[in-house]
């Protein structure tokens, strides 16, 4: 053993593991192999804006230990240990990771997320999966529909150029006058295209569907919001919203919406620069009612921008009037929560100030207290997940984990192990139920393209990303087989043809979404743990459990009183 030890992901040395709720208290541990046997030795901890507490640790059981009452409000707090050596020496020990050193200065340290005891995430989808759908690929009801649908764009000036064949390449060349790709190539899919396949999303076992935006937008992609209160019209009407949000409901099938709120498009009715719309826009009069939602370095043509695109200008989120537009009585929110949409993922979440994501989720949770808030957050979520704000987030943590792991090769299946209890320690039990977990999305190459086609891989990731606490998350084609680059190759229309689906695949996906639904995936605990090479996810439910092995090598391997086949993964 170490001269001095305490590993953060143990329960030996931490209870109870990852966050705790505001008010509890957290045990912390260490112990020492006699070296430093007589020293004083201090728990520090550091919380932002009250600062420094030194808690002394007492001798228990063999284990010097120091029980912390955490704040009443949510935050994080910080610890490291402080050791007064018998030679008068001030020796220091910590660590980012689950164990750490000795140190003759402060150390980095390790956190406890502190949250609200209040917070509570839905009960309805601790037994789904959840499935995303670029509107415009997945499914195209009438080619008829979408000519005379495309003429309300053209009528507003709009350039659109449309796919004859379904299953088409989508467009990598600029459009005619343009020097860069233009996303303005449509295949026609839209929401009574969903609609018709209902029965496959429900045999498939899905229970939340995740639409990327659908309102009125001039790109097939949509994150340039021209009109938060209409449905864009290639996709229909908003009654063929509201029959979509029916049908599903009665197949116990929720919709949820992407809310784009960070920047609309510059061609909206908000910003309107090339006076497509009646009213007044912000580009075109500083007494446009939308000009305080933006900011202007000189008007009109220098304004603050997302990722410096000139398309897409940013709102600033707390002018009043923005804010009730958004989640006002009458408000947005309110609007669509009225048509059948139960649920927002928020686009670039963490860009968004943080009184509006409370305001929002206020006014989400008053008109529905069942609905599910999931954010759009690449890096560390902690800060989003105190109850505050949001259920869960995208679990991009979980995607990369799995990348490095059967991709890239740069963690071995301890490292894997180390880095799911890692994700599941930083967050909340209840955000940890609602994280999503995917394995790619729109915005990403698809994972059995990273994987260089290699279907084991994507069966081991898609075993994992199931039996982790959290929501399964299938991105449109994951579950057949769908290959697919950067965007916008990732974002390839669906096929159709079963006989050219990994049909192996697809009723893996079946298998693991009935499994969700019993009660130790469903609600379980969960562990994670490491044996010569085999990672095991152990859940627990009442007397009930069931357990993941997966074998990521290229030998077979005996662990926890199984074999394991090369590259495979045991259920029992």
């Amino acid at each position: 053993m170490d001269a001095f030890f305490h590993h953060s992901r143990l329960l030996r040395y931490r209870r109870p593991q990852g966050a705790a709720p505001c008010g509890s208290g957290v045990t912390i541990a260490a112990e020492h192999n006699g070296t430093l046997a007589g020293a004083q030795v201090f728990l520090r901890l550091w919380q932002d804006g009250v600062g420094e507490r030194l808690l002394p640790m007492s001798e228990q059981g063999g284990l010097l230990t120091a029980t912390v009452t955490l704040p009443d409000k949510p935050c994080l707090l910080w610890y490291f240990f402080v050791i007064h050596t018998t030679d008068g020496h001030t020796l220091y020990y910590g660590g980012s990771s689950g164990s750490g050193a000795l140190y003759k200065h402060e150390p980095p340290a390790w956190r406890i997320t502190v949250y609200d005891g209040a917070f509570a995430t839905p009960d309805w989808f601790c037994e789904g999966i959840a499935y995303q759908i670029f509107p415009d690929r997945f499914r195209r009801s009438s080619w008829e529909a979408l000519y005379q649908r495309a003429q309300a764009h053209r009528n507003r000036g709009r350039l659109l150029r449309l796919h004859d064949r379904w299953l088409e390449e989508p467009a990598y060349t600029p459009a005619p006058g343009c020097t860069d790709y233009a996303p303005d190539d449509f295949f026609g899919g839209d929401l009574n295209g969903i609609r018709e396949k209902l029965p496959y999303l429900h045999g498939l076992g899905v229970t939340c569907l995740y639409l990327n935006p659908i309102f009125e937008s001039a790109s097939n992609h949509r994150y340039n919001t021209a009109d938060y209160h209409a449905i864009d019209p290639l996709l229909g009407t908003e009654e063929d919203f509201a029959a979509l949000c029916a049908e599903a409901r009665a197949l116990g099938i929720r919709i949820m919406l992407d809310g784009v709120f960070s920047h609309t498009g510059s061609d909206s009715r908000y910003f309107d620069r090339y006076s497509r719309y009646e009213e007044v826009g912000a580009y075109e009069s500083r007494e446009s009612p939308y000009y305080p939602w933006y900011s202007f370095r000189s008007w009109p043509d220098e304004y603050a921008c997302w990722w410096n695109f000139p398309t897409l200008p940013n709102v600033e989120e707390m002018t009043p009037s923005y804010a009730s537009f958004i989640a006002g009585e009458q408000g947005v929110l309110a609007h669509w929560a009225s048509r059948g949409a139960t649920s927002w993922r928020l686009d670039v979440a963490d860009e968004i100030a943080p009184r509006f994501l409370r305001r929002f989720r206020e006014a989400v949770k008053a008109a529905n207290p069942e609905a599910l808030i999931v954010g759009e957050v690449w890096h560390e979520a902690h800060d989003w997940l105190a109850g505050d704000r949001f259920d869960g987030v995208m679990n991009y943590g979980l995607t990369k984990a799995c990348l490095d792991l059967l991709a890239f090769g740069a963690i071995d299946a301890r490292g894997f192990a180390d880095r799911l209890v890692l994700l599941l320690m930083r967050c909340t039990d209840p955000a940890n139920e609602m994280m999503f977990n995917l394995l790619d999305s729109h915005d990403t190459e698809r994972f059995l393209t990273r994987v260089k086609g290699d279907v084991r891989r994507l069966r081991l990731a898609m075993a994992v990303a199931f039996f982790l606490p959290g929501i399964p998350f299938l991105f449109a084609g994951d579950e057949i087989g769908v290959m697919g680059g950067y965007d916008p190759d990732c974002r390839r229309t669906f096929e159709w043809d079963r006989s050219r689906w990994d049909g192996e695949l697809f009723r893996l996906a079946q298998r693991l979404a009935a499994l969700r639904r019993t009660a130790p995936l469903a609600r379980g605990t969960a562990a994670v743990e490491e044996e010569n090479g085999v990672v095991r996810i152990l859940r627990r439910h009442g007397g009930r459990r069931a357990e993941l092995l997966i074998n990521p090598g290229e030998m077979p391997r005996g662990a926890f009183g199984a074999s394991v086949s090369p590259m495979d993964f045991l259920i029992r």
